[in-house]
């Protein structure tokens, strides 16, 4: 599953408190901890719930809230199905980026043709589908692990990549609990997810969104 840099605009957060996490890069001891916490955030096809979108605009000194459910699905994509305060969905393939607005109107954001589009999206799915190989071959990993919940650190290798987002940061416990995106540009977006639940396949409605 892929998403677009253009989309990625859209999912720029507020701040949450984490653990000082890159203060421990990934070593060999930590590595097998790692590779054990990302295999068992994909071990479920389907992971959905509710989630609370904080989006930081640093130039204007202020953040917008959104709520709404998600759906992320290994093998189709993801659906952020934004209902406050304006009803839209976003849906993200390895195809395209599509937003559906409360009319149920279609609107291609991105397409799988753009290089970037490859590149970002491919990220983006590795972060919520926990790919390790993707995320130790595109970031430099911080990780640390307190009793049961979790901090997991990202700073890009790329140059091309940290033109957009400088570093992500993750919490999480059973499932990923926050997750941190801060952007080049001084802005930030945050998703806390509540609610989650797992599932190995999706509903006909779910499926209906990758139709």
């Amino acid at each position: 599953m892929k998403i677009s840099v253009c989309l990625f605009g859209l999912l720029i957060l507020g701040y949450v408190c984490f653990a000082d996490v890159f203060d421990s890069p990934l070593n060999t001891e930590s590595e097998a901890e790692f590779k054990a916490l990302t295999e068992r955030t994909s071990r479920n096809n389907v992971t959905k719930g509710d989630f609370t979108q904080i989006k930081s605009i640093s130039s204007l000194n202020r953040q917008i809230r959104s709520f709404g459910t998600f759906v992320i699905s290994n093998s189709d994509g993801m659906v952020w199905n934004t209902q406050k305060p304006f009803p839209s969905a976003m849906v993200l393939t390895d195809k395209a980026v599509t937003q559906i607005s409360a009319s149920g109107k279609k609107t291609v954001v991105a397409e799988s043709g753009n290089s970037a589009f490859t590149q970002f999206s491919t990220v983006l799915s590795a972060v919520f589908n926990g790919d390790h190989d993707i995320l130790v071959k595109n970031f430099h990993v911080y990780f640390v692990q307190k009793d049961q919940v979790w901090f997991v650190g990202l700073v890009p290798k790329d140059s091309s990549l940290r033109a957009f987002v400088t570093k992500i940061e993750m919490e999480g416990q059973d499932s990923i609990k926050k997750v941190l995106l801060q952007e080049a540009t001084g802005d930030s977006v945050c998703y806390e997810f509540s609610n989650v639940m797992f599932a190995q396949e999706l509903t006909s409605d779910e499926l209906a969104y990758f139709r």
